[in-house]
């Protein structure tokens, strides 16, 4: 079985098991458990429910396992013959989860 979740604004295509890096996702602690109620599709072995827009009553469960900074990215501007030169850099920040159970209502 696996779901198709947003979290942080994206979609990701998750099932059991699965370690997924989103973008930071901030007010809990590294340990605890997101329940992201924001499901838009199921597939199981026998059945498949798409969610209009979400599926009603859909939970996966979420474990955040680490927080971090990604590699960072150097942006330069410069402007020939203007003496204008810009550098700096940036790190996104991210969190990495691992999908601890999806639960699906039995109709």
């Amino acid at each position: 079985m696996y779901a198709v979740i947003r979290v942080g604004g994206k979609q990701y295509k998750v099932k059991e098991g699965d370690l997924i890096r989103t973008e930071r996702v901030h007010g809990i602690g590294v340990g605890e458990i997101l329940e992201a109620k924001d499901v838009l599709a199921v597939f199981s072995d026998d059945k498949f429910i798409l969610g209009k827009p979400q599926v009603e009553g859909a939970i996966v469960k979420l474990r955040k396992i680490e927080d971090g900074k990604g590699k960072k990215i150097i942006v330069f501007k410069f402007k020939r013959k203007k003496r204008y030169r810009r550098k700096y850099g940036h790190r996104q920040l991210y969190s990495i989860f691992k999908v601890e159970k999806i639960e699906v209502p039995t109709n």
